[in-house]
């Protein structure tokens, strides 16, 4: 974000652990900059590293269940972080250890349909990039456009399609000079959200894939490998709809992540994407579903993506140390 007068931005740099004080520029070189607001806020509170977040998508918050928490921050007490709103997101960021790694998990995200701007949605991603994090879990809930998927199956991202027309990039003028400009100056090399830039090696790790592909075969979890097309919502698609993002090349459709994992890959950090499939798409056989259909089909999914998880973590402990 550009904030009305000049400021000094923390570069996505590998901070570790706790932010230290000559790390942060003073007050009066930051203005009224909600992303500096937020990191500075976070960073003279956080007790840990942090190495690795986690984007928990609709009813998927029960994962926190498995931290060693350490740190809850409510969204509605961090200074410049949007609150969420949407049903089934607690709005909590949860700082703890997850098999043995740092991690800073947001139990509730933020979504275009709520009024966020593209920037706000994925504001908490940048200032926990800038904190440490260099490695993403982005997790969803989606309908299953894939004639072989079934409610329940996960399945992994390798590529996605952004059919959301732009909405979130654009806000109108009475919002203020900090608003209006949310869509410029916020990487660290002076480009915007929407500035041109590429994801070497692609927006999703490979290697990362490769392996929670490996660790659902040691575990006996159906995931499938697929791509995923974000629509804004918030209402749920259409018959013709369903036809058409098949035909384009999806097989999971959905109201969230492409915007978090662009600015994830904007900071410089690696991503996994995963979607829920909870229900199934079928144009010819539509299946009246609403919000609560979705957070109950992802709560019967989250034993399964739970224990990968786990397992996957664990695999990649030597790794993460690294990082």
């Amino acid at each position: 974000m550009l904030p009305s007068q000049t400021t000094s931005r923390l570069a996505p740099s590998a901070v570790r652990g706790p932010v230290s004080q000559h790390q942060l520029p003073e007050p009066s070189e930051m203005g009224e900059c909600e992303t500096n607001r937020a990191l500075r806020y976070l960073a003279e509170r956080l007790e840990h590293p942090l190495r690795v977040g986690i984007v928990l998508g609709s009813g998927l918050g029960g994962l926190v269940d498995l931290m060693n928490v350490r740190q809850v921050f409510p969204y509605r007490e961090i200074p410049g972080w949007p609150e969420a709103t949407a049903l089934g997101h607690a709005g909590n960021l949860v700082v703890g250890d997850l098999a043995g790694i740092p991690v800073a998990a947001l139990q509730g995200r933020l979504h275009l349909y709520e009024g966020h701007s593209r920037e706000a949605a994925t504001r908490p991603i940048a200032v926990l990039s800038q904190l440490g994090v260099s490695g993403w879990v982005i997790s969803n809930a989606a309908g299953g456009l894939n004639p072989l998927f079934r409610r329940g199956d996960l399945m992994v991202l390798d590529g996605h399609l952004d059919l959301s027309m732009k909405v979130g990039r654009a806000r109108v003028e009475t919002v203020g000079i900090e608003e209006r400009n949310s869509e410029r100056g916020t990487r660290a090399d002076g480009g915007g959200l929407d500035a041109p830039w590429h994801a070497r090696g692609g927006c999703y790790d490979a290697s990362w894939i490769e392996r929670f592909m490996a660790t659902a075969r040691q575990q006996d979890v159906v995931v499938h490998r697929g791509c995923y097309a974000m629509v804004s919502g918030p209402t749920y698609e259409t018959r013709a709809e369903y036809r058409a993002f098949r035909k384009f090349g999806a097989d999971a459709v959905g109201m969230s992540t492409v915007p978090e994992v662009l600015r994830a890959r904007q900071e410089g950090a690696r991503v996994l994407g995963i979607s829920v499939i909870t229900n199934e798409a079928k144009p010819d056989a539509p299946i009246q579903n609403d919000a609560d259909d979705v957070i109950a089909a992802a709560h019967d999914a989250e034993a399964g993506l739970k224990r990968l998880l786990i397992s996957w973590l664990q695999s990649l402990s030597p790794e993460l140390a690294a990082l």
